[in-house]
């Protein structure tokens, strides 16, 4: 198991706590801090000269803050087993949680390349958030209904931090170094191209949701602005995301680890997913005359009609857009965890 995190003073005893107490043993918990400033590393440093446990634990640290896929990179270089169990430094993994993983890779056999579960949602102080649906919340479809298309394209895709897979699925690509987020659909899209994905039905992570989270971090109270220079980085972040997805793709089609019409299918989708990314910048820098030709060419690459509009709100009409993020029911929990 590793426990990443950057900058969870708040969150990560309780994280490592949870890593601490799980069932499955001997377990070794790989601790990997990303150059936390705000005194995180020496909290976790603490809890680990104090722990006298079962597991083997080890604390590592990059030198600089380096993003999650240079903190992947170095798990993936220190870790010792067959298999990653990811956990956030701001969510609780519970129990069972590591054994479970166990148990259903030995029950999955040696195509089972990666596995999510389920998850509730916490707020800041450890409460769970009412009246948020798991849909709000960003539960899924389970992971054995999903193929390489839809993850390619980002439509749907196990949660990194509900996340576990063989090592042959961190060796099989390129380096995620660099990247500052989407490794999960990177690491996901590996696996369902060596072999098959599954989620386990069960509730074992507590993902908590505040206003730092890497993949969440849209306030209710911005202006329409904000949210647009927001989305504009986030599009810029794919750029790397998709080089990296073809580099995979093109690596393992080499080594005959996927045949020829394969690559050729996930390379398309890939390169649909960047051109999404595109068409969106362009969308900023025409306003609202772009709206309705940039829907057409989005459409035209098959992105759902919601997403379409959700987009393109957010480039050419923002505050508008804001207003609809206020009506979602996570952000609302969310704003009012924070202001009680």
């Amino acid at each position: 198991m590793a426990v990443r995190f950057y900058n969870c003073a708040d969150f990560v005893e309780a994280a490592l706590e949870g890593a601490f107490g799980q069932s499955y043993s001997p377990l070794e918990i790989i601790v990997a801090d990303d150059h936390s400033s705000d005194g995180s590393f020496e909290i976790a440093q603490r809890l680990l000269d104090a722990y006298r446990g079962p597991h083997r634990v080890r604390l590592i640290r990059n030198e600089a803050n380096l993003g999650v896929g240079s903190q992947m990179e170095e798990i993936r270089r220190h870790m010792s087993g067959e298999v990653l169990v990811i956990a956030d430094g701001d969510d609780i993994s519970l129990p069972t949680r590591t054994e479970r993983v166990y148990e259903a890779l030995c029950q999955g056999g040696p195509s089972l390349m990666g596995l999510d579960c389920r998850f509730d949602v916490i707020d800041e102080k450890g409460r769970p958030m009412e009246g948020v649906s798991p849909a709000a919340a960003g539960v899924g479809p389970a992971s054995e209904l999903l193929d390489a298309a839809q993850i390619a394209r980002g439509r749907a895709g196990p949660h990194g931090a509900v996340a576990a897979y063989r090592r042959a699925v961190l060796e099989a690509g390129t380096s995620l170094a660099g990247l500052r987020h989407s490794e999960d659909r990177i690491l996901a899209l590996r696996a369902i191209l060596l072999g098959r994905l599954a989620t386990i039905p069960e509730i074992l992570v507590l993902r908590r949701v505040h206003m730092s989270n890497v993949s969440g971090a849209v306030s209710a109270s911005w202006s329409g602005k904000q949210l647009r220079d927001w989305l504009a980085q986030d599009l810029l972040y794919r750029i790397p995301v998709a080089a990296t997805m073809r580099r995979d793709v093109a690596m393992m089609a080499a080594a005959g680890r996927i045949d020829a019409a394969s690559a050729a299918r996930v390379s398309a989708d890939i390169a649909a997913y960047a051109r999404e990314a595109k068409l969106l910048r362009v969308a900023r820098q025409l306003g609202p005359l772009g709206f309705l030709p940039i829907y057409r060419a989005l459409s035209r690459l098959g992105v759902p009609r919601r997403e379409c509009l959700r987009a393109l709100l957010t480039q050419t009409a923002p505050s508008l857009a804001m207003l609809l993020v206020r009506r979602n029911p996570l952000h609302r929990a969310r704003e009012l965890a924070r202001r009680g």
